[in-house]
């Protein structure tokens, strides 16, 4: 299931939590979303579920968002950064998305072995009064029971000892063989051996697209702003992988290599396509708050 994000934009009150967000993650892709506290992952995230309106277009397997979330909501899975206080019995919520998924719930009771819970004990407790990491693995094993085409994972290690994230490791890489993959972290060093692609957004704004070596080898970082000046310029910008963010802006996040390549291009319709091009080039990616800057060139 390809995803296809265009302009998303999130404001809470004065704070914009995304500002123009576009990207494109091709169907069966394993992309990793990176950026420091703030940036905006969890918003985007629950942004794609449907979990929060926004502005800006979605599509999921090229279909509009508002339409594909309730047709494909069985090739869907999500793990949340935090674990909702669901009231309700352990067994029953197996049970639930095992009738959603349609099937058994032998499939959840495996998953959660894998995880090392023991569900049997727990099927009759309230999933609140679990303690954060089973909760944790319980939100896993429901997640990576069943097959689909879809995983959205928010931080899904995050309250994991090691011993369970190298659980989840394992029963990710088995599980979720071939399908599409949006997995929020802030271990950098785990995502090497999940995933291949990267998004990373800092303060609201996506500043990188593309395959996960990019950051590792320093080459990561430009963003491209052009100002279309006509019909022809907006349609040889999406051609050229751009996504449309606010009136007649188009961006896209590049490396050190496509920047090069697509500047010479650029230039070459300057006139009478488009009225205007930024570059801001990301001197360091700053994934903790506290180290990187920037600069922009006209």
């Amino acid at each position: 299931m390809d995803i296809e994000a265009k302009g998303l934009t999130k404001n809470f009150g004065q704070f914009k939590a995304l500002r123009g967000v576009g990207f494109r993650l091709p169907s069966g892709s394993r992309t990793g979303l990176l950026g420091p506290n703030g940036a905006g992952k969890t918003t985007l995230l629950r942004v794609l579920m449907g979990m929060l309106k926004a502005g800006g277009e979605i599509s999921l397997g090229g279909l509009p968002a508002s339409t594909a979330r309730q047709r494909l909501a069985d090739q869907m899975a999500y793990v949340p950064q935090i674990a909702p206080r669901l009231p309700a019995p352990v067994g029953e919520i197996a049970l639930a998305v095992a009738k959603l998924r349609r099937g058994s719930v032998e499939a959840v009771l495996k998953s959660a072995r894998d995880m090392d819970l023991d569900l049997d004990s727990a099927w009759t407790k309230p999933f609140a009064g679990l303690s954060g990491g089973s909760r944790q693995r319980f939100l896993i094993s429901l997640a990576l029971a069943f097959p689909v085409q879809l995983y959205i994972l928010d931080e899904p290690t995050a309250a994991l000892d090691p011993e369970g994230r190298q659980r989840f490791f394992s029963l990710f890489r088995r599980v979720a063989a071939g399908a599409t993959v949006l997995l929020s972290s802030h271990r950098v060093e785990e995502l090497r051996h999940l995933v291949d692609r990267a998004l990373v957004l800092k303060d609201g704004r996506l500043v990188f697209e593309g395959p996960l070596e990019g950051l590792s080898t320093g080459r990561a970082g430009s963003m491209i702003e052009v100002r279309a000046e006509a019909t022809e310029g907006s349609a040889r910008l999406a051609a050229l992988g751009f996504s449309r963010t606010v009136g007649d802006w188009w961006c896209k996040a590049v490396d050190l290599d496509e920047k090069r390549k697509l500047l010479p291009e650029l230039a070459r319709h300057m006139d009478g396509d488009w009225a205007d091009i930024q570059v801001r080039d990301m001197e360091r990616l700053d994934l903790d708050g506290t180290k990187g800057q920037s600069h922009e060139n006209c």
